[in-house]
């Protein structure tokens, strides 16, 4: 019988979310590709199969993070508004953002 395939998408969101809440807790200095795996209950080989480098596991957490603010950004920008009003309210909905993800 053939071994199940693993569900790649889930293991690299695993990956990314054990990554955040490890760098919120430590920080980015502190934070290894061997800790992130660790708490994923898998080997930092394993680990690198998902992402080959602590620095493409980062952009992609990056990526993620941005995505939201992203996202906001272009609604409001497509907003009819003075420019004047669609940089406050980007600026307060990134402020926004932020701060729930801190919470």
């Amino acid at each position: 019988m053939a071994r199940p395939k693993p569900d790649e998408t889930s293991i690299r969101e695993q990956l990314l979310s054990t990554a955040e809440s490890l760098l919120s807790y430590y920080g980015a200095g502190k934070v290894t590709v061997t800790d992130i795996a660790a708490a994923c209950g898998m080997s930092q080989s394993n680990a690198y199969r998902y992402f080959p480098s602590k620095a493409s596991l980062m952009a992609a957490l990056g990526k993620r993070w941005f995505a939201e603010v992203e996202a906001m950004t272009d609604e409001i920008i497509a907003r009819y508004a003075p420019p004047r009003e669609k940089l406050r309210e980007i600026i307060l909905a990134t402020f926004q953002i932020k701060r729930a993800r801190l919470e």
